[in-house]
């Protein structure tokens, strides 16, 4: 897939942590006109890299928990819930030792549910945006931490950190015009277009170096992702059944 991107952006810089943008409400001022193609490139590449790299399944230890399976398999344990509701547990808290539970890498784990072909673009881009930021993120840390910088201020930002996080950025965006717009007159997964909104105008602050919370910033734009492929998933199965 490759990304052909025409955005105009006007938004005031943030002046709040994530915690006040990141659940449902979209972001007054941020607009992209996206064009998608289905000729190859970095998003999917990254979905075959990962399909080679991830385990498809993963038999649950004595004494490990659907958290620590979802940090292992998708970076973060906000996935558990996205693990839950792939393998359809009941009762997610209560795993059987022995049991085998789907791990796939996120475009393959959506395709594979019955997500339809024209939406496949979009969550490419995503998985691509979590895997991307995932990377960056230790960098971003350290680079933060050693300013010296607290919370509300601003540090110093290298441009080739900075283009990694608007890159990440863009590619959450290039995906909201798609999902928002779903067809045969389905609804929309408004919970998710609004959390991806919330991302992708918090990683442009973090871009520019500015510091919301230096104690949570990071881990709340991860919790986030999660609970976008969470509800994006669940309005597949909604959309989809």
């Amino acid at each position: 897939m490759n990304l052909k991107m025409h955005r105009t952006i006007n938004w005031p810089v943030a002046k709040a942590s994530l915690r006040s943008i990141r659940l449902f409400g979209v972001a007054s001022g941020l607009f992209a006109l996206v064009t998608f193609r289905n000729d190859g490139g970095a998003a999917e590449a990254t979905a075959q890299a990962e399909s080679a790299t991830t385990p498809a399944s993963t038999i649950v230890q004595r004494g490990s928990n659907l958290r620590s399976i979802a940090r292992t398999a998708y970076g973060h344990e906000v996935f558990s819930g996205f693990l839950a509701k792939l393998n359809h547990l009941a009762n997610p808290d209560h795993v059987a030792a022995g049991a085998s539970l789907r791990t796939p890498p996120l475009p393959e784990a959506f395709r594979d549910a019955g997500l339809d072909t024209r939406y496949q673009p979009a969550v490419d881009a995503l998985a691509k945006a979590w895997t991307d930021l995932r990377s960056v993120l230790p960098e971003y840390t350290e680079a933060c931490n050693s300013s010296g910088m607290q919370s509300g201020q601003t540090f110093p930002i290298s441009a080739e950190l900075q283009s990694k996080l608007v890159a990440c950025a863009d590619l959450v965006q290039s995906a909201i015009p798609v999902l928002s717009h779903p067809a045969y007159g389905q609804k929309p997964p408004t919970k998710a277009v609004g959390r991806l909104t919330g991302i992708s105008l918090f990683l442009r602050k973090l871009s520019t170096g500015a510091i919301g919370s230096r104690d949570y910033d990071t881990e709340e734009l991860c919790q986030c992702f999660g609970f976008a492929f969470i509800d994006t998933f669940v309005w597949m199965q909604e959309c989809h059944p």
